[in-house]
């Protein structure tokens, strides 16, 4: 069935929606809210969410029509009002519980650029077998995860690929071995050149378009993530690349090293 579109102010609710969700850690994430609109005289109605399980909030000039939509639109359910009272300010309406569903973060998604199946499935398999080998690797991945959701100071998301950093040279230090230098025939590279460590263990362990495939990668990553690491602008979308990039080169040279 085909959705109805979206308004611009419905859109930024659902976005907003998604955001204080995602930006959560897992175990907290329950995609619930509650939520309150403040009708005053002479002023725009004004919804105050609440994540509904944490102290996570915001504040947005909408009515109790926008849930409406959304919810008609299959994003949400819930979102009917179901008490009112009048204030000194104004009116007060209380909606039910509104409930995101699984359309609403395939639409942010969507919208936002960040191709979900590649990075359900390349997380999947680090959650699944790098987290078990290497949890510090797994930790840095997951906060900078989480970082891509959460508001940024001024809207810069740099930090997002500092964090990536630290992970990937993390990968490379517990990955490298001395051998794989001997195997090339070539000195050992200083303790603190990751991106030599990694390339080493690609060019030991790979051959043909596979190790061109993962040299090609692995550079374009470090370019990728220098370049945002130094950005003062760097936006939410630049982030989510830097990460999902990340997780797709550490995946391919683990499966590399591990025999598939």
């Amino acid at each position: 069935m085909e959705r109805q579109k979206l308004s611009p102010h419905d859109e930024t609710m659902l976005f907003k929606l998604v955001e204080i969700d995602r930006s959560l850690p897992r175990e907290e994430q329950a995609g619930r809210f509650q939520v309150r609109i403040l009708n005053r005289p002479n002023e725009a109605p004004e919804a105050l969410v609440q994540h509904a399980t944490t102290s996570k909030q915001f504040t947005l000039k909408t009515d109790a029509k926008c849930f409406g939509e959304l919810a008609a639109a299959g994003y949400i359910s819930g979102g009917r009002v179901i008490s009112s009272h009048l204030k000194a300010v104004g009116t007060e309406l209380h909606l039910d519980i509104v409930q995101l569903l699984k359309s609403a973060f395939g639409y942010y998604d969507e919208k936002h650029d960040f191709p979900t199946s590649l990075a359900d499935e390349r997380r999947e398999f680090v959650d699944s077998r790098i987290s078990t080998d290497y949890p510090e690797v797994a930790a840095y991945l997951k906060k900078a995860y989480d970082a891509i959701w959460a508001d940024q100071p001024e809207g810069n998301w740099s930090s997002v690929a500092h964090i990536c950093q630290d992970a990937l040279e993390t990968f490379a230090n517990k990955l490298y071995k001395s051998e794989y230098a001997s195997k090339l025939s070539e000195e050992e590279p200083s303790e603190a050149d990751f991106e030599e460590k990694l390339d080493i263990i690609i060019r030991a362990n790979a051959s043909g378009s596979e190790l061109e495939k993962l040299r090609k990668l692995l550079t374009s990553l470090n370019k990728y993530m220098h370049a945002r690491r130094h950005d003062i602008g760097t936006t939410r979308e630049e982030a989510k690349r830097c990460v999902l990039y990340t997780y797709l080169v550490m995946s391919e040279i683990y499966e590399l090293i591990q025999g598939g």
